[in-house]
């Protein structure tokens, strides 16, 4: 809320009192879904915006679809070593069951984001990625470092409806494999 307070010093000056309160830190969610290549699903998420008092965003989610499922995590940390610059985690396992394939994997993402001006923003780091492929005839184990590289331009006037403006991401994966086959 804001409220005017006039100044006993000067009656050309009105003082304004901002009185702020912070949001819920916790978020649940939950969803239905289709989508074409993994039928009929259902997920949900919990998220905690404030996790230690400085604005960590600790997120975490499971999805169950009738050929695949997931559950991940995320750690963002803004303000690591520079204002405009967060830590950032992630890791997500999954399991695909499919007529051609069954997999289980896992993913994991450790880097730093910055945002160099208000409409560019970028983020890099190691990541690595676990997986058993099992096909009819063979099973394969497939280990890959990985360095994503992704940049983003968003000049769009509104995040949830945008009425002018527009919105680029790039991304490049740099990936070494580790274990053959």
């Amino acid at each position: 809320a804001i409220e005017p307070v006039l100044s006993p010093n000067d009656e050309n000056t009105v003082d304004l009192r901002v009185t702020v309160t912070e949001r819920h830190a916790r978020t649940l969610r939950a969803g239905a879904n289709y989508r074409s290549d993994a039928g009929f699903g259902v997920s949900t998420a919990w998220e905690h915006r404030n996790l230690s008092g400085k604005g960590e965003r600790l997120t975490a989610g499971v999805l169950f679809a009738e050929t695949e499922r997931e559950v991940s995590v995320g750690l963002r940390r803004p303000g690591y070593n520079l204002r405009n610059q967060a830590l950032l985690f992630q890791s997500k396992w999954t399991y695909e069951e499919t007529d051609a394939y069954n997999s289980e994997g896992l993913t994991t993402f450790f880097g730093v984001e910055r945002e160099k001006t208000p409409e560019f923003s970028w983020r890099f780091g190691p990541g690595f990625r676990y997986a058993n492929v099992e096909q009819a005839t063979s099973k394969e184990e497939i280990a890959l470092l990985l360095f994503p590289i992704q940049a983003f331009w968003d000049t769009s006037d509104d995040d949830l409806h945008p009425k002018d403006g527009g919105r680029l991401s790039l991304e490049i994966t740099p990936t070494q494999e580790l274990i053959e086959g």
